[in-house]
């Protein structure tokens, strides 16, 4: 979501006080009736002609859809279940686009940029969950296992150089 940097507090302010209202709890249909009347702030930020919702909506579906394929693989006796299609690495920041996996395991150096990503991915999800940890005061493993990633990251990173 693209919100402007001026706007951003007033944002989360306003979001923040209606879940106020309820207890701490928000749902995605409550923000979209906030941001109905044309005068709200929010609703600059959602896409209110039908035909183009339609159709971007109907672009996440198919993507959920992608994501939702996977393959069977066994590999040195231990099955694993993953997805047949990830981000394709071929493609640019704004552009979509899903490659099979088995596409991209006779491709080395797209195999390692769909991993690199992946790492890159899983430090982000540890980083929200350790701040999470903290605020919440249950902070206890979490540093080691962002460390571990980092350096599996690293490392593939650094083979590609060599």
């Amino acid at each position: 979501m693209n919100i402007e940097e001026s706007s951003k507090e007033a944002v989360r302010r306003i979001i923040d006080e209606y879940a106020a209202q309820r207890g701490g709890e928000i749902t995605p249909d409550e923000v979209v009736a906030l941001s109905e009347p044309e005068e709200r702030l929010l609703h600059k930020y959602f896409e209110w002609d039908d035909s183009i919702a339609a159709v971007k909506y109907r672009l996440e579906q198919a993507q959920s859809m992608i994501r939702w394929v996977k393959v069977v693989t066994v590999v040195e006796g231990v099955t694993m279940v993953t997805p047949h299609f990830v981000r394709n690495p071929a493609c640019g920041p704004n552009e979509r686009g899903s490659i099979s996996v088995f596409v991209l395991r006779d491709n080395k150096e797209l195999s390692r940029q769909a991993v690199v990503r992946e790492f890159g991915l899983a430090i982000g999800a540890l980083e929200r969950a350790q701040t999470l940890c903290e605020v919440l005061g249950v902070k206890e493993k979490i540093d080691k296992i962002k460390k571990a990633v980092q350096r599996a990251k690293q490392e593939m990173e650094l083979a590609a150089a060599k």
